[in-house]
């Protein structure tokens, strides 16, 4: 997820499956529920347009637009297989213009957008798959295209920085939760 030409982890069986997140790692709905409280409760009153960093399946994207009515999102993410779930489990939103999909490297996108061009950037279990690198530039690209004083909101745990012992570290802890 570092960069485009990184091999996406998020293909195949475990893109087409995500919707078990929930099921294995219960805190996550506390991570999402939280996180759509905290951007309903910023600016009240404000239209706001922001951007999902790896909007995977739609949960969190749903929890950010169901609990704020005047909130438009970019929602990115480069896995194919999870963004067409995300289409389908939020077509009535995608239909009302409140959200669009876009398959890139988070990364990626951000360089290409403008300075100041969104209120909030939002990501929820996502920026934990970058490397410190890649999210050292991550960080400051969301500073860059975030308008002066707008939100940034995570909802997340970080990677290790060597990959085999993150790739050991997380199949130890899921073999825990069976």
């Amino acid at each position: 997820m570092a960069s485009a030409g990184d091999n996406n982890l998020f293909t195949g069986p475990i893109g087409e499956e995500y919707d078990f997140l929930p099921i294995i790692c219960p805190n996550i709905v506390t991570l999402t529920t939280n996180l759509g409280a905290t951007v309903a409760a910023w600016r009240p009153g404000v239209a706001l347009r922001g951007l999902e960093i790896g909007c995977g399946t739609g949960t969190s994207t749903r929890s950010l637009l169901s609990q704020r009515d005047d909130l438009s999102l970019l929602a990115v993410d480069a896995s194919p297989a999870m963004l067409n779930q995300a289409r389908e489990n939020l077509a009535s939103y995608a239909h009302a213009g409140r959200v669009e999909f876009i398959e890139s490297d988070a990364l990626l996108y951000l360089r290409a957008l403008p300075d100041a061009s969104v209120d909030l950037v939002a990501s929820n279990y996502a920026i934990h798959n970058f490397d410190h690198r890649s999210r050292r530039e991550l960080f400051a690209e969301i500073l860059r295209v975030l308008e002066p004083g707008g939100l940034f909101v995570n909802g997340d745990r970080f990677a290790l920085d060597d990959h085999d012992l993150q790739l050991a570290s997380t199949q130890a802890d899921v073999r825990n939760w069976f």
